[in-house]
């Protein structure tokens, strides 16, 4: 049996999806009096393509974490998304939005490079259940 699935992927060969953040926007983002904290919402787009020339790929119970709570194995995503299926050479964005507060405990660089560039370095993951269907 895996013989004959190493030949057919061997003979396929799929290419692995490529996913970017295409577009991420601080908005309303507020620290607070003593600059120890700031809270605010993290808007994002993530493009994902098929690279395939001839499979879709069909995405289940995708699910996108944000960085403090995605090492937590019972975190809540922040966005769940439908069940889609990308054609071979698409492109689709998927928007989400994170609602997010850093203190000085996640370390004060974090308060201190958006108060001084507008910068925030973030972390985002996403789980997914995949699968790879040759053929149109």
């Amino acid at each position: 049996m895996s013989a004959a699935m190493g030949t057919i992927w061997a003979v396929v060969k799929p290419k692995r999806p490529v996913y970017a953040i295409e577009y991420a926007h601080i908005e309303k983002a507020v620290p607070n009096s003593e600059l120890t904290s700031l809270a605010g919402n993290f808007s994002f787009v993530m493009r994902a393509y098929n690279p395939n020339k001839k499979s879709n790929i069909y995405y289940e119970s995708m699910k996108i974490y944000n960085t403090i709570d995605s090492g937590n194995e019972n975190a809540i995503p922040v966005r769940l998304v439908e069940d889609f299926f990308q054609r071979p050479f698409n492109v689709t964005q998927i928007h989400f939005l994170v609602l997010a507060t850093f203190s000085s405990n996640d370390g004060a660089d974090i308060i201190n490079e958006y108060l001084l560039h507008g910068r925030i370095t973030a972390k985002i993951s996403v789980k997914a259940v995949m699968k790879f269907r040759h053929g149109s």
